[in-house]
């Protein structure tokens, strides 16, 4: 288990993991409100994000996380590891 995410039971982690759904939400709301041609609202926005996306939000939050935020991110194995994933996702891909 990551050192740095064991003793994150801390406000930092909880706080970035929050803006990062909260932005989720605001552009899958977005989407949702073009595709039906009015505003859906928030918790029709909220209700389908978790629905449809909660699985692999915990995989992309840790890789961002990792990859990009945590302290520890430039000699940690895991951070590595993730990033390499989203290095072969992203070349899958294009």
């Amino acid at each position: 288990m990551c050192e740095v995410i064991t003793q994150c039971i801390n406000q930092e982690v909880f706080t970035y993991q929050a803006s990062v759904i909260k932005k989720s939400i605001e552009e899958d709301k977005w989407y949702l409100s073009e595709k039906a041609g009015h505003d859906v609202g928030w918790e029709a926005a909220k209700d389908h994000f978790f629905t449809t996306y909660s699985r692999g939000f915990a995989a992309g939050f840790r890789a961002s996380f990792c990859g990009l935020v945590c302290p520890k991110r430039f000699c940690c194995i895991i951070a590595e590891k993730y990033l390499t994933l989203i290095s072969e996702k992203e070349l899958v891909e294009s």
